[in-house]
């Protein structure tokens, strides 16, 4: 038994001239009852239109027999000879019209007064797709496009009036004519093949006597895609022949409808079933299930009925609408009222995380509001981020609820589709930024999620359909995304964001991996499928499986911002095996003086993979680890993190094979989670998951500390200070060891304002401070004591820096600045940093764990893959006359 197609109803809706047209439903199309009478009608045989070569030069159109190659010289009576065919393509519309035409020659022995021909809907050995009349339809390569068969629509055959330069029905052709009633033509079908329906309308020739021939044109018309390749190349068109059907009887009568909700008050999640009681004096086409202005789906064949399923989510009271629509077109309305009050027993809570960045800057004071999902109108709770940017809401009902966050001078932000699941209490990280207008609208971008009904060879989608919860997935998670017209018009959208989503089933920590961005052209500002589209998204599972997240996030142009939360289901094909416990394992805090964009780049396993993306972030942690021998039968890892050796342990980032580099053997991630702090110690392992689950040892030193943001104050030469001496002395507090830094490095520079000439860059300069005490050193290999040179003061913080330090230390006369001129001093390289082991020397075996970045503006950076700021502050003065 075919399926039919949700897609066709929207084909064939729009057909140029068209009969009854199917629609989607949950039963197989069947034969309407209606209470006129019918008309016998005799059949002529059944026929196959073949046509080929559509986008080509040399386009081919045969009449057979149904399961022959060969062409038909007479069948049933009838014989068919091919006079012409042709297509053409109004490129401004991009609509490609089809026409054949064919001398057929009446041999039945008796005369026809209208010949019909009516295309018939099968089923079984000669199964048209879905419930259309074609067969056989396929793209350039051979390969199936049954998916393109709704959108072939049947019309009178078109033709270009040359006088005007637009289409226009050919007067001189068949014509298809609407509202035959056929429904007393049986059709003869092989065997194996059943009928599903006979069309209500056909093209009809002019009387036809025994032995005389007429020209008969068949026609159809068809929206190109973008490529050429995914057109229909060819197409079959199941079609039988009987004489003059009278017309459907004239109806001006609406249908009757009556509509049930079986259970009217639902008290447990589960489903409702809506029934409708649907009569018409001629016949019903379909009936149309709402909830409110949702439609939930459509049933064209008595009883008709649709279900669905609610949970507590979905509490309140329902208008529930059915719309009977008959054979003309007549409409009919009944609704009924559906009371969903589910009080589940089972009681969850949510938190969300709210930062300006990833993390390092909370947003404080934001406005919070806590509604059913879906829903704008039914506020479940209210709250405010604390001074931690973090709001908790409890004992809710399971299910799912959006956030919506509201704050002046700043962005919206809204987080759709947050679940609470009793026993996990997930831990949401959503970002709210600064409004680029604070007097702009805070609405944000609305979008439609979707995933592929089927994948063709090649790894591209050949249809979608809406992405709802519980979508199985195999292997790899493929989605696509796009502004829906509920956006107003314009909007000015910058990205689409996918990534994975899981919590740590202990804490509920979220864990994300941002996979995939996809940028938004400026200038399409049209909501809508392929203009602020992302097209197909193919993200890696990352050593996910089983239920987990996806999350599409947007931004617009004035930085509000759009989160949803999917839950699906990710299957695996690769049979797990046994695996071994993690080594090497190692960890790098970074820290920014300033909040970069909010996107940037962080390298992954090979060099630190340039193209894997993350989020902009004040601070965060790199996590890497040996690379196993084998990753047969690895499932994955998850990164654990603990603040004490002993633990406990929680999840805080998972990584997959895809994460690990052959050529440096180092697997790599980033633990990205709100819950990060500023001067925390934090221990790090790793476990493996296959078969069995196997973790790294515990570390016996802190993994790392994040280091609170580095930021030197320039304090002499002051800003346009005057009267400079020619060889001034730079001065600078460093405002770094109280936060845990082992040591900073800076690079000073003084150039001339205006001509960036005559620069007098002081070798970098090492200040380390262990045990207590200071000292100052080169860099690299120069190991030199300056501290012959270099002043710093521990009790003020500050460092002090001779002019022209570089052949001061050489004991040479240093080259004053010249008089009466403006010069501009800064750092140009600046950041603080940390051993494992504070109380010890920097070695292989005590690495540095963590940095605090002030200025970072080398080829060879510090802060993996991303652009941070090159220069944050500088100083310019004049001389002294």
């Amino acid at each position: 038994m075919k399926t039919p197609r949700a897609s066709l109803l929207l084909g064939l809706l729009t057909l140029a001239a068209c009969g009854a047209a199917p629609s989607t439903s949950t039963s197989p199309p069947a034969s309407v009852v209606s209470p006129a009478p019918e008309r016998t009608l005799i059949s002529y045989g059944l026929y196959e239109l073949n046509i080929t070569g559509l986008n080509t030069e040399k386009p081919a159109a045969t009449v057979t027999a149904p399961g022959l190659s060969a062409q038909a010289s007479e069948v049933s009576g009838l014989e068919f000879t091919p006079v012409s065919f042709g297509t053409y393509t109004d490129e401004q519309t991009r609509i490609r019209y089809i026409r054949a035409s064919f001398k057929v020659t009446n041999n039945a022995g008796q005369a026809l007064s209208v010949p019909t021909y009516v295309p018939i809907d099968t089923d079984g050995q000669l199964a048209t797709a879905g419930t259309t009349p074609f067969r056989q339809v396929k793209y350039f390569d051979g390969s199936d496009a049954s998916e393109r068969a709704a959108d072939l629509q049947l019309s009178t055959a078109y033709r270009v009036n040359t006088a005007t330069g637009t289409n226009e029905i050919d007067p001189g052709a068949t014509p298809l004519v609407q509202g035959l009633d056929t429904r007393g033509l049986k059709v003869a079908v092989p065997a194996g093949t059943t009928v599903t329906r006979v069309f209500r309308e056909g093209w009809q020739g002019g009387a036809l006597a025994a032995g005389a021939t007429q020209v008969v044109t068949f026609a159809a018309r068809v929206q190109m895609a973008a490529d050429a390749k995914q057109d229909p190349f060819q197409f079959n068109l199941l079609f039988t022949v009987t004489d003059n059907p009278a017309p459907l009887p004239k109806d001006q009568a609406a249908p009757t409808v009556a509509l049930t909700a079986n259970p009217a008050t639902l008290t447990a999640t589960g489903p409702v079933t809506f029934r409708a009681d649907a009569q018409d004096d001629v016949a019903v086409q379909d009936v149309k299930f709402y909830d409110g202005d949702t439609l939930l789906g459509t049933d064209d064949a008595a009883p008709y009925e649709w279900t669905q399923n609610y949970a507590a989510a979905d509490n309140g009271i329902h208008t529930i609408r059915a719309v009977a629509t008959d054979t003309s077109g007549n409409t009919a309305e009944a609704q009924t009222k559906l009371t969903v009050d589910i009080r589940s027993l089972s009681k969850g809570s949510l938190s969300a995380n709210l930062v300006r960045s990833n993390r390092g800057e909370p947003v404080t004071g934001s406005a919070v509001t806590l509604y059913a999902a879906g829903s704008r109108t039914e506020i479940v709770a209210t709250g405010q981020t604390d001074a931690t940017g973090r709001v908790s809401f409890s004992d809710l009902p399971e299910g799912t609820y959006d956030l919506v966050f509201r704050k002046p001078g700043a962005a919206g932000s809204e987080l759709i589709g947050a679940v609470v699941r009793p026993g996990l209490n997930p831990q949401y990280k959503v970002a709210q930024f600064d409004a680029q207008n604070p007097t702009a609208a805070t609405n944000v971008p609305k979008l439609a999620l979707l995933t592929p009904t089927e994948v063709a060879a090649d790894g591209t989608a050949k249809d979608w359909k809406v992405l709802t919860p519980g979508t199985v997935m195999n292997d790899k998670v493929q989605l696509r995304a796009y502004t829906t017209a509920e956006n107003p018009s314009p909007l000015q959208l910058k990205y689409l964001l996918f990534s994975l989503v899981t919590f740590d089933p202990s804490s509920g920590q979220m864990m994300e991996l941002r996979n995939a961005l996809t940028s938004i052209d400026a200038g399409k500002v049209t909501p809508g499928m392929e203009s602020q589209d992302s097209g197909q998204i193919t993200l890696d599972p990352a050593g996910l499986s089983g239920d987990i997240y996806v999350q599409v996030s947007s931004l617009d142009f004035n930085n509000n911002r759009s989160a949803y939360l999917m839950p699906v289901r990710l299957q695996r094909s690769a049979a797990p095996g046994t695996v071994t416990a993690p080594t090497g394992v190692k960890a790098v805090g970074y820290t920014l003086g300033e909040r970069i964009n909010y996107i940037y780049r962080t390298p992954g396993p090979e060099t630190l993979d340039a193209q894997s993306v993350r989020p902009d972030s004040n601070s965060w942690v790199t996590v890497s680890w040996d690379m196993p021998a084998s990753t047969e039968g690895l499932t994955g890892f998850r990164v654990l993190r603990a603040t004490e050796k002993g633990g406990p342990y929680t999840e805080v980032a998972f990584a997959g094979a895809a994460q690990c580099s052959t050529s440096t053997k180092r697997c790599t991630t980033n633990d990205n989670t709100a819950t990060l702090e500023i001067g925390q110690d934090y221990y790090y392992r790793v476990k493996a998951i296959g078969a069995t689950e196997e973790t790294s040892a515990a570390p016996e030193l802190p993994s790392t500390r994040l280091l609170p943001p580095f930021a030197p104050q320039l304090l002499s030469p002051g800003p346009e200070q005057t009267g400079v001496d020619l060889l001034p002395l730079y001065t600078f507090k460093t405002n770094a060891f109280q936060g845990g830094a082992t040591g900073l490095r800076v690079d000073l520079r003084v150039s001339d304002s205006f001509t960036a000439v005559g620069n007098f860059d002081a070798p970098p300069l090492q200040l380390i401070g262990q045990n207590g005490s200071y000292r100052v050193t080169g860099i690299g290999t120069d190991t030199r004591d300056y501290g012959k040179w270099v002043s710093y003061d521990p009790a003020s913080d500050t460092m002090k820096v001779p002019h022209d330090l570089t052949r001061v230390r050489s004991g040479l006369t240093p080259t004053p600045l010249q008089a009466n001129r403006r010069y501009s001093w800064l750092l140009h390289k600046a950041f603080a940093y940390r051993l494992q082991d504070p109380t010890q020397p920097e070695s292989v075996t005590n690495p540095v764990v963590a940095y605090a970045v002030y200025s970072d503006p080398e080829t060879t950076k510090i802060v993996p893959g991303g652009v941070t700021q090159s220069v944050i502050t500088i100083h310019h003065f004049m001389t002294r006359p």
